[in-house]
């Protein structure tokens, strides 16, 4: 079930992000929210140059044959998520809507059971991610 989910997740938060953009942002959101969802999506940028050629993949199961360390993944673990995350949760503080709020929750859902479903997987594929998780937090550096 989760693995289905996980799996369906990039569809559910794209549908969602469309219809909060279609619902919701008729108006300019506030330059520190732009700022804020620019340095989300340059940590987006940032995360995926640090996987070797080849090695990423959209889905939840890992790619390459080594984990990635290196770039935002020294600090946390799913520093992709940790900046979606980012992007909805600063879009919804600008807005403070009902669709905006149920927007983030939904991102938010879907990403903790993406990362649920792709740590199982990691903690399958590489033998020294459990040393990695204990010393890096899943999204936010030094808290979670």
């Amino acid at each position: 079930m989760l693995k289905t989910i996980a799996r369906l997740s990039p569809l559910f938060v794209l549908a969602t992000v469309v219809t909060l953009a279609v619902l919701e942002y008729r108006v300019a959101p506030p330059p520190l929210v732009v700022g804020i969802q620019l340095l989300a999506v340059a940590c987006t940028v940032w995360a995926r140059s640090a996987f070797p050629p080849r090695a990423f993949r959209a889905g939840y199961a890992p790619g390459g044959d080594t984990l990635v360390r290196r770039g935002p993944y020294a600090f946390v673990r799913h520093p992709m998520y940790a900046a979606a995350l980012v992007f909805i949760w600063a879009g919804m503080l600008a807005q403070r809507s009902p669709w905006a709020v149920l927007a983030a929750v939904v991102v938010t859902a879907f990403g903790a059971t993406r990362i649920i479903v792709e740590e199982r997987a990691l903690r399958e594929r590489f033998a020294d991610y459990p040393d990695y998780a204990r010393a890096t937090k899943a999204v936010i550096p030094f808290l979670l």
